[in-house]
């Protein structure tokens, strides 16, 4: 399977670190897999400090807000790709491509800094439109993501 470029990332000058530049960060068979179902793959993925670049660090398949969020790490920041069946109350069906940013109370001020400034670009990189962030892994229900999810209708 052929992955697309890595994102890497520099110190920048004021000190905080950001992405020089940024590609798609996850398997393209597994984008357009997500994209057309709510079942996976979820990718998650982190900043590998040391490796100066974003890495694929799991694929979750047919998995609930509940049961990801076990699988978060308590503090440590992550991001999720993340597609959901949402029902509309018009009885519609949509599969919205969700971007989450887990980002727990208590992990290191650098670890955040490094997550946050990169959050953006690799939005705006991925395309993505439903952008949504926790501060600790217990918010992640399906209740907190149907009520994020109204918003857009």
């Amino acid at each position: 399977m052929r992955r697309k470029r890595l994102a890497q990332w520099r110190p920048s000058t004021n000190g905080s670190c950001c992405f020089d530049y940024c590609n798609l960060f996850i398997p393209q068979t597994s984008l357009d897999l997500v994209t057309k179902r709510s079942g996976g793959p979820h990718p998650e993925v982190k900043v590998d400090k040391d490796r100066q670049m974003v890495v694929l660090e799991e694929e979750f398949q047919n998995i609930s807000p509940e049961e990801l969020k076990t699988e978060l790490p308590e503090r440590q920041p992550r991001f999720v790709v993340y597609s959901y069946k949402y029902v509309h109350e018009d009885g519609r069906v949509s599969y919205p491509l969700c971007f989450i940013f887990s980002s727990p109370v208590g992990c290191k001020p650098e670890q955040q800094m490094m997550y946050a400034g990169s959050k953006n670009r690799l939005v705006q990189t991925a395309e993505l439109t439903k952008v949504f962030e926790i501060r600790t892994t217990d918010d992640l229900t399906e209740a907190w993501l149907q009520e994020k999810l109204s918003f857009f209708r």
